[in-house]
């Protein structure tokens, strides 16, 4: 191991439980549970592993929604040297199965509303492994005497294998990234820096665990805060955790924070109720930014990232985002702190400052092992020492990254390169339109027509001509759609990001090849 390689995660939980024993660390379903009985529960389920022949290095998958159980699982895995796998709960049958029979846990914990769904996948994988609900888990618990917390420091190591995530999977299988014991306490030291988290945080973990949710919880509980855990987003809960002090931390995709920001009692939560709003995921229209500073303060923080650097490329700090300029909140940020980043297009590095689209390249002590079983597609992404992100970016003169597009949604219209978050961005500058998706669909004249759906906000009315005339106005005919449909709703993933898929489908039949 090189002698300036990261700790371990495990490590450092294991001194995060020791240090605040006392305090409270998670509220879940009426509970509120200690940070000594949470490195119970922890070493217990490890235990648990034990007795049921989980080897080192096994991976620990969970197919559940938010909860306290689902949280130790994890935390077990990280501490004992297992690979935690979280899948998304919603997800369809075949997805599961896929996901199984690709990774091949040891064992697969689910929550009560999916023990046929466990039941079902242990009669169709093509490998044995051994399935459990959380009763059976809590069970073993209360019967168990467990290991002090202290007595698994030193366990794991560094490069250990700690984490997988599926990507995206809006588009064919997904690709299984995995991540290093450091790399995870990389992200963890990184997200608690940067938001300035303090014994005092109460962070609202409503969004699902196994994506973004999850990634706030240890950073949180590293300064001796505290996690409120619940299974899903309802704005009344937020106004009314806001105004008692029971949250004052929250993380929000874009739909939610503008969910938030309509509920008629939102501005009951006064500016000094919330410490930190942190957002990222998909791109936020800057008037409902501005709209959010001016209701709740400037508690902004924007976390750009993705699965293979999780979560910790670029921020974009509550500071940032009071400048004047309206500009600064399209931004995605600086670089978080250790982590190096540059533009390339064309194997070629984009000047500093040059204000030239490339696409963002990482390093950092954070970048994953690769993908699962793809060393193929691990080569492609590290291309010239680099992680490849896949998103077009550009940076202005004071170091600011604006992301444009990813490189699947650039839109090449009669030879130009147009950003379909650059026309978003346009739109949704226009009073009447609360949101927007822009594609490219095939076109004969064009090669790609640039395509916008729109959804209004609510009451307002305005022609498809007058915001055409709008967009052409500020950005010229190149990027002005040639098409606005005008929507009830735009189409969402599971997790919350608009699904362009659904949206292309109507134009591209379903073909692999969505570019013409």
């Amino acid at each position: 191991m090189s002698l300036n390689a990261m700790g371990t995660v495990g490590d450092l939980l294991v001194d995060t439980i020791e240090r605040f024993s006392d305090r409270i660390a998670v509220e879940d379903d009426g509970r509120e549970i200690s940070y000594r009985q949470f490195g119970r529960d922890v070493t217990g389920t490890i235990d648990f592993f034990q007795q049921h022949g989980v080897e080192p290095g096994d991976r620990i998958a969970q197919i559940t929604a938010n909860c306290y159980e689902q949280l130790v699982v994890i935390t077990a895995a990280y501490i004992g040297g297992y690979g935690s796998l979280a899948l998304q709960y919603n997800a369809d049958f075949d997805d599961h199965q896929y996901a199984l029979e690709d990774i091949r846990p040891s064992i697969v914990f689910v929550d009560d509303e999916r023990r046929d769904r466990l039941s079902a996948l242990k009669e169709n994988c093509n490998y044995h492994f051994s399935g459990f609900d959380y009763k059976t888990l809590k069970g073993f618990l209360r019967s168990n005497e467990p290991r002090a917390i202290g007595s698994f420091r030193g366990a794991t190591q560094a490069d250990q294998l700690a984490r997988l995530n599926q990507t995206g999977g809006t588009s064919g299988r997904p690709k299984v990234v995995t991540i290093s014991s450091g790399a995870l306490t990389y992200t963890i030291l990184a997200h608690a820096t940067a938001n300035a988290f303090d014994a005092d945080t109460k962070i609202l973990i409503c969004s699902p665990i196994s994506h973004g949710g999850g990634s706030f919880i240890h950073p949180v509980l590293l300064k001796g805060g505290r996690a409120i855990i619940e299974k899903k987003f309802d704005p009344q809960h937020v106004v009314a955790g806001g105004i008692s002090g029971r949250i004052n931390t929250l993380f929000m995709v874009p739909t939610m924070m503008y969910t938030l920001l309509d509920h008629p009692d939102a501005t009951a939560i006064q500016p000094g109720m919330l410490k930190r709003i942190i957002y990222g995921a998909a791109p936020s229209s800057p008037q409902r930014l501005r709209q959010a500073i001016d209701t709740f303060g400037p508690v902004l923080l924007q976390s750009y990232g993705q699965s293979e650097a999780p979560g910790t490329i670029l921020y974009l700090s509550p500071e940032d985002h009071m400048h004047p300029e309206d500009k600064r909140l399209t931004s995605a940020g600086k670089p978080y702190p250790g982590v190096s980043v540059k533009l390339i297009l064309h194997g070629e590095e984009i000047p500093f400052g040059s204000d030239e689209v490339g696409e963002i390249c990482v390093r950092g002590p954070h970048v994953m092992m690769g993908y699962w079983n793809a060393p193929e597609l691990s080569a492609e992404a590290f291309d010239g020492g680099w992680l490849h992100t896949g998103d077009m970016a550009r940076m202005d003169a004071d170091g600011f990254y604006y992301i444009v597009s990813r490189m699947k949604d650039m839109i090449i219209s009669g030879g130009f390169n147009v950003y379909a978050s650059e026309v978003e961005n346009t739109l949704e500058q226009h009073p009447a339109v609360n949101t927007s998706a822009v594609i490219g669909v095939p076109d004969e004249k064009w090669g790609e027509a640039v395509t916008a759906f729109v959804v209004l906000e609510e009451g307002a009315a305005v022609s498809e001509e007058a915001l055409s005339q709008f967009v052409r106005n500020k950005k010229g005919p190149i990027k002005t759609p040639k098409t606005i449909t005008f929507l009830d709703e735009l189409p969402l993933t599971k997790v919350g990001k608009v699904d362009k898929k659904v949206l292309r489908s109507a134009y591209w039949d379903g073909g692999d090849r969505e570019v013409n």
